[in-house]
């Protein structure tokens, strides 16, 4: 899938092509990414069709989005912050279909992905010593000034990001490939140094939740082949320690909104390590949930009605909900609590012996962990993943893993 091949490499060096775009005066092109997305997700629905498959989730999908975009409307978001909020959550959808049609086994491709891998570490770590002439950049595009490169500091130590937009762009990247990359490399000395190097750039993100993350994934991935070889009969304790934490991520911002939360003296240890979480629970999630009113308690406020969308159409209420579950909740009211649900408590149908599998779990693991100070959905890459892997957990009781769901697909696109 050529269209989504692009669509990640932008995203990943979005700084650099946002940057030579600019030069050559054709700024608004990036967003060329966005109608390929599209037209993605329109080529997967044709696939769908073709096969003939149960198309109960596609049509599930599709009718929340369309659920999603009426509700939106009905609370009087506007048509075009409306258009925004779906143009952000597209890599969502195309992610699910993209699973459901089985296209997803087209992006396995390990030596490829290696060396984007390479090349975003090395970016990274070139940084650190040379200021990359995109740092901090703003383009024009029609009227609107729009930054393409997010230059910012934590207690005076630099956030590097690379060829990315911003250092969690970049942390959140080399996240997804480390964890791919860790599954699908055989060579022990090319996964030593995915470890290393993948450690070394996030470190010089200085991106708390992903810093967090990498440790938790990079500790799964021996604990569940271990547990697979030698306990089995604790296999279970893997997904149930998912949705433990996804349970966490839910309550603490509603459970912050009931309790006092202290205040950090300024400069401490403790001050950078938790300031943000405190600033959250003192400030963005109570105004998130203040959003809602009546029926918005149950509806949400629709597609569009929190983080980006509503930063530029209803720029005085805007929040970025800094949280995964607060993100979906206002969002989609019930549904997005649905979602949320699906994937905390998905991980429980899948097995360890299964390498798609596996990696699914470290994955939504990581998920839960980071969502717990960032909405994901608006990053593009996690977006897709996160689609893909809600198709993933949905797929049919008669298959038995991921694994075998994605073959069979294979096997039906192989024979057309």
């Amino acid at each position: 899938m050529a269209l989504l091949v692009f669509y990640i490499l932008s995203q990943a060096f979005d700084s650099a092509l946002r940057w030579l775009l600019d030069m050559a005066g054709a700024a608004p092109l990036i967003y060329a990414r966005d109608w390929g997305v599209l037209f993605a997700s329109v080529i997967c629905i044709g696939v769908i069709g073709r096969q003939k498959n149960d198309i109960t989730h596609t049509f599930w999908i599709l009718a929340a989005f369309a659920l999603s975009i009426a509700i939106a409307a009905g609370f009087g978001l506007g048509l075009l912050q409306t258009l925004f909020g779906v143009k952000v959550w597209l890599p969502f959808l195309c992610g699910f279909l993209i699973f459901e049609s089985g296209l997803i086994i087209r992006l396995d491709r390990p030596n490829f992905w290696l060396l984007v891998w390479f090349v975003l570490c090395v970016g990274i770590y070139i940084n650190y010593f040379y200021r990359f002439p995109w740092i901090g950049l703003n383009v024009e595009v029609g009227d609107v000034s729009i930054s393409a490169n997010r230059e910012w500091h934590a207690l005076g130590i630099p956030r590097l990001s690379g060829f990315s937009r911003t250092s969690y762009d970049g942390a959140v990247i080399i996240l997804l490939l480390f964890s791919y990359l860790l599954a699908r490399l055989r060579n022990v000395l090319l996964r030593a140094v995915t470890v290393i190097g993948s450690a070394a750039a996030i470190a010089l993100t200085t991106s708390k939740g992903v810093v967090l993350a990498f440790v938790v994934t990079l500790l799964l991935f021996p604990a569940t082949t271990l547990i697979r070889r030698f306990a089995p009969r604790l296999e279970l304790l893997v997904p149930l320690s998912v949705a433990g934490v996804a349970t966490m991520g839910a309550l603490i911002p509603l459970i912050s909104l009931q309790l006092p939360v202290p205040r950090l003296r300024e400069g401490s240890p403790e001050a950078w390590i938790f300031s943000s979480l405190v600033a959250r629970a003192w400030d963005t999630w109570p105004r998130a949930i203040e959003l809602l009113s009546g029926w918005e308690f149950l509806s949400g406020r629709g597609i569009g009605g929190i983080g980006a969308a509503q930063a530029l159409f209803e720029p005085q209420l805007s929040n970025p909900a800094d949280n995964f579950f607060i993100y979906l909740y206002v969002t989609g009211g019930a549904i997005g609590i649905a979602l949320y649900v699906i994937l905390a408590a998905g991980g429980l149908r899948l097995r360890l012996a299964n390498e798609v599998d596996r990696v699914i779990v470290i994955v939504l693991m990581g998920i839960f962990i980071y969502g717990l100070t960032t909405s994901l959905v608006e990053s593009g890459v996690y977006a897709l993943i996160l689609g893909a892997i809600t198709s993933a957990l949905l797929r049919p009781q008669a298959e038995s893993s991921a694994v075998e769901y994605i073959h069979r697909s294979e096997l039906q696109l192989g024979s057309r």
